[in-house]
């Protein structure tokens, strides 16, 4: 489709819970796939859910020298969460990088006993920029070419 600059914006803001299995993206894809002849869609994904708590409690552990139960947490939500909507490794593989740059950033931490509030901030971004990813690459799938 053309792009339309005359097509008014709909916002569409979807908490961690709404984001957090594949029946509810492919609804969200049908939602905007219905909005798309007369609108232009902006689509904004909080974290899936827990996730904001497992960050922090991935922090806490490798401020502590803990195993990362956090991050495996994490990590297996948004396998998970990727296999139930059928994404393709290549798909899939934006968000692993996400998640292998977590790992680095908690091992530092783990290493160095510290954490400053601006590495902390950092930390708690990866939440919403998995499940944006996530989202882009289910609204993908289900046919809309979805960008970030």
């Amino acid at each position: 489709m053309a792009e339309q600059p005359n097509r008014a914006w709909v916002v569409l803001k979807f908490g961690g819970t709404s984001v957090a299995t594949a029946q509810n993206w492919a609804r969200i894809s049908a939602h905007i796939e219905r909005l798309l002849p007369d609108h232009r869609v902006w689509v904004i994904a909080s974290a899936l859910s827990q996730v904001s708590n497992q960050l922090e409690a991935a922090t806490a552990q490798a401020l502590l020298d803990q195993q990362a139960e956090g991050l495996a947490w994490i990590r297996n939500a948004h396998e998970r969460l990727a296999a139930d909507i059928g994404l393709s490794d290549e798909a899939y593989a934006p968000i692993e990088t996400l998640l292998e740059e977590l790992q680095r950033l908690l091992e530092g931490i783990r290493m160095t006993r510290e954490a400053s509030p601006r590495l902390r901030a950092r930390v708690m971004s990866f939440g919403e920029l998995a499940s944006t990813y996530l989202g882009r690459a289910a609204m993908r799938h289900h046919g809309l070419a979805a960008e970030r």
